[in-house]
């Protein structure tokens, strides 16, 4: 009978030769570069004060780039900006997307997710009496948009009758900014967006009395998305294999809170 070290290295030369075969594969059908672009998703892809990308998802991408020996350009774009650009097919990768219906005319969604959380944010005193949707009712709650989040909330919405009223924003900061300057005056706001942001700039912007509301933390994935346009199904598959090999021995797949 093959032991336990026997078998899981019959495993690990398997899924090495079939990696090789994945990057071999690449490599014979590659382009000159790869183009991807991203919006601002902070922790997963943003520019920081000294204008470098950083983020999970920039990190990880610089990854597979090395291991399938591709030469790849990263750029940040608005989120409009960068959905009409992967529709007109003018890029081969959005490296920061929810694989939401109304962009799977223009996208392959990879087969890494990030398991992520959505939240609403409030004063401390608001966040511990909330503890469901139908408490929300009333609230007047920020959102970018448009984007994954607005969606959302607008499903949301429509569970509690539409008893909620919806601001939206055009930047991406907003909905915290303007939650921090107006809260006092009026305790019924409220921001929604994704947990590990607001976390980020509450600490960056070193801003007191705000909290997420932990009953309502609201499961979503971050993926990355391929351009139907510019790639082969051939590509996506043989990039998706070393996406995965390349995850799974750099970063946690689950980041929510």
């Amino acid at each position: 009978m093959q032991n336990w070290d026997g078998r899981i290295g019959s495993k690990m030369k398997i899924f090495s030769l079939s990696l090789a075969g994945a990057i071999i594969l690449l490599a014979q059908i590659c382009l000159a570069k790869l183009d991807f672009i991203g919006f601002d998703v902070r922790p997963y892809f943003f520019e920081n004060e000294k204008h470098e990308l950083q983020g999970i998802n920039y990190l990880l991408m610089q990854e597979f780039c090395k291991e399938a020996h591709e030469d790849c350009t990263f750029k940040l774009v608005p989120l409009r900006d960068g959905l009409q650009t992967m529709e007109r097919g003018e890029a081969d990768g959005l490296i920061t997307t929810a694989p939401i219906d109304s962009r799977t005319g223009y996208l392959v969604y990879s087969d890494v997710k990030i398991e992520a959380c959505y939240g609403f944010l409030t004063s401390n005193e608001q966040a511990i009496k909330i503890k469901s949707v139908e408490d929300l009712a009333g609230k007047k709650i920020f959102v970018y948009s448009p984007s994954a989040a607005f969606e959302q909330l607008q499903s949301i919405n429509k569970k509690i009758n539409g008893k909620i009223s919806i601001i939206e924003t055009a930047d991406l900061m907003d909905p915290l900014t303007r939650l921090r300057d107006g809260i006092s005056a009026d305790p019924e706001l409220m921001a929604f967006g994704v947990v590990l942001m607001h976390k980020m700039e509450i600490d960056r912007l070193k801003i007191k009395g705000l909290a997420n509301v932990k009953a309502l933390q609201i499961p979503f994935q971050i993926t990355v998305g391929f351009s139907k346009k510019r790639l082969s199904k051939q590509k996506i598959k043989a990039m998706n294999k070393i996406l995965e090999s390349t995850w799974s021995h750099t970063y946690d797949k689950n980041q929510c809170d």
